[in-house]
């Protein structure tokens, strides 16, 4: 999902990362959703083996996302990432 130029003209891009509870959608149509609507089950501050597979998972959401903005050329010095909640721990 995307929103603005087409990627293929952008000249930098942000990747935003919902809130728990959130979505994407409820941001922008750019923003990558989390599975189940959480990155992670538990609070950031819980024992890192509580949230390890989820946390993984949701980097690789993200990898992802900035992969496909480097495959439309944008390169990753013109990449902002923005999170709200727990999609900012996750930035």
């Amino acid at each position: 999902m995307h929103e603005g130029a087409s990627l293929n003209q952008a000249r930098a891009g942000m990747i935003v990362l919902h809130s728990r509870a959130g979505t994407a959608k409820g941001i922008m149509r750019l923003a990558p959703q989390a599975e189940g609507n959480s990155w992670y089950p538990e609070h950031f501050s819980s024992a890192q083996a509580k949230n390890e597979l989820w946390v993984t998972s949701s980097l690789l959401t993200l990898h992802r996302a900035l992969k496909q903005l480097e495959e439309a050329g944008v390169h990753p010095e013109q990449v902002v990432l923005f999170g709200f909640s727990q999609g900012h721990v996750l930035c």
